[in-house]
């Protein structure tokens, strides 16, 4: 029989439950427990809080400027490739998300292969990109579509890039004339439009191919040689000859003056950056750091380059307490207080002229005046200095008075106290009145650089510098002779024969003692201290010298060649005495992150001259390259040889165009060759269980290996190819190199034949494959040897 129990519930409230029987205490405390867990959450709830005043509006002017925006995507014809697949595909395929997400993603790859920007870009680096299936094909592998158009833009290398972009005006030109031909009925026999002659890059010896093919194929390369040099656009309208043309006119624009301002505003900070110490110099001194003021400061460094630091202190010893109070006070004190004993001999004259009069003969001379008052200035220096670096009537007064008690204890009259007050006043300021000198202050801080001790690491650095450059005979040498051709080359040098003789110009040029380019690397370093005192030492740094003077003679001797093609001074191409490097390249320099910077350096605002003055040079360049088969792969520049060989041009360049590249997710270039990072981590490769460097002589020890890596940085190259070149059977290559002992030999002579690059890359995975199966294995071994010992 069903019983009803009435049960007060603990907020107040009473509640009826129904049993089907009778129930016990604990039943009923059991359905009441039950019951308030059911109701606890729904009790708890707190009501939902209502939106601010301030978030409703934002809340519906979101909602209105998305309604506008879907509005005028509308109108536009503007569509995400979600919404255009599912218009083009219709209701029926909303059924089959796969399919809607595969026309999506094939609808983005279309907008990314027909997008301006990309196709712009490609058209100036690499116009055979801009074929449509490549384009494409490229497009969808991004989009990570399972369509395809069996074809993939190409991977063009830097300098072929920079080979394009300045071909951009011929193959315009080439096309222009392809399109007037054709509209003129002449039929081509390669390019079936302007547009197929573009994207080909082709010039005007591909032009008469196509226009004139019934011209024998010795009359068509006679002819498009000089065509491709004498009809190129970049000779008539070189960026020179445009800015020059547009200057006068952008400059009557309005606002051209304020642009004006700020990009030499924007020079000055970037010259400022670049030598910090003279822009210091010359805010102390009130002056603004402008290109014009640094340029002035730097050249007057340069005529103080002869002055040695101990001859700069005397003569300027306020700009060398301003720059190094640290180490050049002592000295820079002492020829201050020279200078204050000189301004106040006057005094101490008149007062030893009154002694004088006192005594029968003559007992005081002039060394006694210049005495006097060098021991009056060391006794009151304190005061002296003080009363130097203040301009403030209040306090010129108390050291006056301080002064002057101290000349009454002394014992010195009222006459000689009112004498050297009145010298000692004028001193009052003169080291807030005086300016600083910034080309002094320049001079100074590299003659503190040029004295400073090397450490271990800058001597080891300048060992490497010189392994690679000087040590590297006659391979080095020669390099820098035939590049320096192609780097005046390309800084559009005049060529104009000298009247001077051929011998006269020799002359000049191994007259002086001047280490060139890289002849000195390191040398500046390694001289530091004292010099060497055993006979060994001493045979070692003259051979180093000996080396640096051959490895200077090449460019000595194509400086003369230069001279005599150019009509300029041997100076012209030599970097000289006075060249010093920006304090922060240098700081750069001398650490080790840009180790070769005097080069680079030189050479740099040169080139950039040239391809500004005369860019047709670099086309001629880059043309010759194409047409000789050069070809770029992973940061190489080479021309393929047979058998799996190539011959590597890169040493050749100016300046390394790959410096800020880099391959297959490898740190770039600039970072590769950065001593500290490179030989830290081959060693530490090498001690994990990486192959050594060179690899061909890798041994089953990781110590033996990493000590074969560090002597590859401590010899020159020039011995590993000497040593291949003798005990060839030494070097165990995986896979077998290709190169005969003729390469090696070539190899010493500068000709820089390798494998062919195409090979790195399977070759860099089967060293990281090696790598990793010995890593395992000596983590086999240590488990095997914990177990046992357990």
């Amino acid at each position: 029989m069903p019983v009803i129990v009435e049960v007060k519930l603990p907020d107040g409230r009473l509640l009826e439950i129904q049993f089907p029987n009778k129930p016990t205490p604990q039943d009923v405390q059991r359905v009441v427990e039950q019951i308030l867990a059911i109701n606890q959450p729904a009790a708890s709830k707190t009501p939902p809080q209502q939106p601010t005043q301030g978030q409703q509006l934002a809340g519906a002017l979101r909602g209105t400027l998305q309604r506008g925006w879907n509005w005028l995507r509308s109108k536009l014809g503007w569509k995400s490739p979600q919404e255009r697949a599912a218009e083009i595909a219709g209701p029926a395929m909303a059924k089959h998300p796969e399919a809607m997400a595969e026309m999506a993603r094939i609808e983005a790859a279309r907008r990314q292969a027909s997008a301006l920007p990309g196709m712009l870009r490609d058209a100036a680096i690499a116009p055979g990109n801009l074929a449509a299936e490549r384009r494409y094909g490229s497009a969808l592998k991004s989009q990570k579509a399972q369509a395809s158009t069996g074809s993939q833009m190409e991977q063009v290398g830097t300098v072929t890039q920079l080979g394009n972009i300045l071909s951009l005006p011929q193959r315009g030109a080439v096309a222009w004339a392809k399109q007037a031909a054709s509209r003129r009925g002449a039929q081509g026999s390669k390019y079936a439009d302007s547009g197929e002659a573009f994207q080909d890059a082709a010039e005007w010896g591909a032009l008469l191919e196509d226009l004139a093919p019934q011209l024998p194929r010795p009359v068509r390369q006679a002819m498009a040689v000089p065509m491709d040099i004498l009809l190129d656009p970049l000779i008539l309208v070189p960026p020179a000859k445009v800015a020059g043309v547009l200057a006068p006119i952008v400059g009557k624009l309005p606002g051209a003056a304020k642009l004006g301002g700020m990009a030499e505003t924007l020079h000055g900070r970037a010259m400022a950056l670049l030598h910090p110490t003279v822009a210091m110099a010359l805010e102390q001194a009130g002056e603004l750091p402008s290109p014009n003021n640094i340029r002035r400061a730097l050249q007057f460094a340069d005529e103080l380059a002869g002055s040695n630091l101990e001859q700069l202190v005397e003569r300027y010893p306020r700009e060398a307490l301003a720059l190094a109070p640290e180490q050049l006070l002592p000295a820079g004190q002492q020829i201050d207080k020279f200078a204050v004993a000189e301004a106040l001999s006057s005094a101490f004259e008149s007062i030893l002229a009154r002694l004088q009069q006192d005594l029968p003969v003559r007992y005081f001379n002039a060394h006694d005046v210049v005495a006097a008052a060098r021991d009056f200035v060391d006794s009151n220096w304190d005061l002296i200095d003080r009363l130097q670096k203040t301009v403030d009537r209040e306090e010129i007064n108390t050291i006056l008075g301080q002064m002057a008690e101290r000349l009454e204890e002394a014992g010195f009259g009222g006459q000689d106290i009112a004498d050297l007050l009145g010298s000692i006043q004028r001193l009052a300021g003169v080291a807030r009145i005086s300016t600083l000198d910034a080309g002094a202050v320049e001079a100074i801080r590299r003659g503190l650089a040029d004295s400073q001790k090397p450490s271990g690491w800058q001597r080891a650095l300048g060992w490497w510098k010189r392994a690679v450059t000087s040590f590297n005979l006659p391979a080095g040498a020669v390099r820098n002779f035939f590049g320096n051709f192609l780097a005046h080359y390309l800084a559009g040098e005049p060529l104009k024969l000298s009247p001077r003789p051929f011998a006269e110009l020799l002359k000049d040029a191994f007259g002086t003692t001047t280490f060139t380019r890289a002849g000195d690397i390191g040398a500046d370093v390694l001289k530091r201290g004292e010099p060497p005192k055993q006979a060994m030492a001493r045979a070692a740094q003259t051979v180093a010298d000996k080396a640096g003077e051959i490895y200077s003679g090449a460019d000595k001797l194509a400086a003369a060649i230069l001279a005599k093609l150019s009509d300029k001074p041997v100076e012209h191409f030599l970097i000289g005495e006075s060249f010093r490097l920006p304090e922060r390249i240098e700081w750069l320099s001398r650490v080790g992150l840009v180790p070769f910077a005097t080069w680079p350096t030189w050479i740099a605002p040169r080139l950039l001259r040239g391809a500004w003055e005369n860019p047709a040079r670099w086309h001629r360049v880059g043309m010759a390259l194409r047409a000789a088969g050069v070809q770029e792969k992973d940061n190489n520049l080479f021309k393929p040889l047979p058998g799996n060989r190539a011959l590597n041009l890169e040493p050749f360049l100016p300046i390394s165009p790959y410096m800020l590249s880099s391959s297959e997710g490898d740190l770039p270039e600039l970072l590769q060759r950065w001593p500290p990072l490179a030989i830290a981590r081959d060693i530490t490769d090498a001690l994990a269980g990486a192959p050594a460097r060179p690899a061909a002589l890798s041994t089953e020890s990781p110590p033996l290996n990493a000590a074969i890596t560090t002597l590859n940085y401590a010899l020159p190259p020039t011995f590993w190819n000497l040593l291949r070149l003798i005990r060839p059977e030494l070097f165990a290559d995986i896979p077998r190199s290709p190169l005969s002992p003729s390469d090696y030999l070539w190899r010493l002579m500068g000709v820089g034949i390798v494998r062919d690059p195409a090979q790195y890359a399977a070759i860099r995975r089967r060293r990281e494959l090696e790598k990793l199966r010995r890593l395992m294995r000596r983590v086999g071994v240590r488990e095997s040897q914990m177990q046992s010992e357990q």
